[in-house]
């Protein structure tokens, strides 16, 4: 086993357990912004990184709502922009914000990442070349807004059982830059763990993780 496998989290209390749950603990104060979760890392031989998922890694923590729309047109002024028109309030979606645009017939018009350049009262205008016009009621965008944390803290945690391993133990014993845990790539889906070489499959490590939002 070269590569480390995925590790979903597990949350001291309320935690998020399906998308859309921006911040579930419902504690007052401060802590209601903040996560308090912990895994548990499998090495790979060879890895020294392991994702992380806050949910299962698909789902976000952030906010997923679907607008209903009923036809796309080519953009008037740039024929490579499309004019997307809804049925509901258009004011929901900011420019800058990446929606899913699904249900047309032709497939020009159905786009998984379409970032959105003006919003208007009854569309939102975003780049497409392939935009073909059309009418139906069946198609949607999908945008997902929040859910990314302003900091992530994870550490190496005892528990109940002691140590992990000797292998373990003696790695993170040495203290430093030997021993060492460090998050990166923080999304709304989870974050990669950094972690130092074991040279051994198999050793369980365990750990804890703080996920902190602004709001």
């Amino acid at each position: 086993m070269g590569a480390s496998a995925s590790i979903n989290l597990k949350y001291v209390g309320q935690g998020p357990s399906g998308g859309g749950q921006i911040i579930a603990d419902q504690t007052s104060g401060p802590k209601a912004k903040t996560l308090y979760a912990y895994g548990t890392l499998v090495s790979g031989s060879t890895a020294t990184t392991a994702p992380v998922n806050f949910i299962d890694g698909v789902q976000s923590l952030g906010k997923t709502f679907v607008l209903p729309l009923w036809k796309v047109a080519v953009n008037a002024t740039t024929s490579t922009y499309a004019d997307y028109y809804s049925v509901g309030a258009d004011s929901q979606i900011a420019v800058g914000d990446t929606v899913a645009v699904a249900g047309f017939t032709n497939s020009g018009n159905n786009v998984t990442n379409l970032s959105v350049s003006k919003v208007f009262g009854d569309h939102f205008t975003a780049s497409n070349s392939g935009v073909v016009a059309e009418t139906n009621p069946a198609a949607t965008a999908s945008d997902t807004q929040g859910g990314l944390p302003v900091w992530v803290d994870v550490f190496y945690a005892g528990n109940p059982g002691g140590l992990d391993s000797s292998t373990a133990a003696a790695l993170f014993a040495m203290g430093g830059t030997a021993g060492y845990l460090e998050p990166s790539s923080v999304t709304t889906t989870g974050f990669t763990l950094n972690y130092p070489t074991v040279t051994t499959s198999g050793v369980t490590i365990q750990f804890g993780a703080v996920i902190a939002f602004s709001s």
